[in-house]
């Protein structure tokens, strides 16, 4: 099991091996005498503008979803029924919509303005709260030594992933950024070639020091291999820093 810790700042302290202002109104003229009628007026002007402040899509998510072909009308669609969730959600949201006739019609969305995919994605990205600095990735690096067959190689994968995964989320505020922009971004994910037990063992270290979740998975033994054989590891974080762990690897 591997440890998981915080990076001072925005990473986290990771257990064992287990990332709208607001404007007040104007003051009136001391000089001007107003009615009722007129701050009744005024208050509804300053609601209705308040009701109609332009929804942004989060820029990262939209652009993702136009990277996945999906068309600008329902990418908008499904960032503002899902609340800028993540790719993920919307993504579930146009399956679960694809037979809607309007689908793909401009959206109504009070204070959205149709700008084009384009310039609204690139408005989007200029205007979102926390503009992605970095790129997330999981890199996952398998023993080779164990001559494991591409099913085994998959499932092995997929253990590790899992694992990994649940710790980030029982990480909870401290990974949300991290898991955030991953998941908006297509949570990437790359397969390596590690030669053997103890080269996973050594690239799991190099992650503690650097203060990365990781996570190591030691097989049942069921099939294929020995009882407690490491079959695969996990490393997550900043692409930047996780390719100081794994950089040197060839791909799986």
């Amino acid at each position: 099991m591997s440890d998981a810790s915080r990076q001072d700042g925005a990473p986290p302290d990771v257990g064992s091996s287990h990332g709208v202002s607001e404007s007040s109104p104007p003051h009136p003229d001391e000089d001007t005498a107003t009615s009722g009628s007129d701050v009744q007026a005024s208050a509804a002007a300053q609601a209705a503008s308040l009701t109609t402040v332009a929804w942004k899509p989060n820029g990262v998510m939209l652009q993702s979803l136009l990277d996945m072909m999906i068309s600008f009308n329902a990418a908008v669609k499904a960032l503002h029924a899902t609340g800028n969730l993540s790719v993920d959600a919307a993504m579930c949201w146009i399956c679960e919509h694809l037979e809607d006739t309007d689908l793909h019609e401009m959206p109504v969305i009070p204070g959205f303005s149709d700008s084009g995919p384009a310039s609204a994605a690139a408005a989007a990205v200029a205007a979102s709260a926390a503009p992605v600095a970095e790129t997330y990735k999981m890199v996952i690096a398998v023993n080779t030594s164990l001559k494991m067959g591409t099913g085994k190689i998959a499932s092995q994968t997929g253990h590790v992933v899992l694992a990994l995964y649940r710790v980030l989320l029982d990480m909870g505020a401290a990974m949300a950024d991290w898991l955030m922009y991953w998941e908006a971004t297509g949570s990437k994910k790359i397969a390596v070639k590690a030669q053997d037990t103890a080269a996973l063992q050594a690239l799991q270290a190099k992650a503690q020091q650097l203060r990365l979740p990781s996570m190591l998975i030691a097989d049942a033994g069921r099939t294929q291999v020995a009882p407690g054989s490491i079959t695969t590891l996990a490393v997550f974080g900043p692409s930047s820093e996780v390719d100081r762990v794994t950089g040197d690897l060839k791909l799986l």
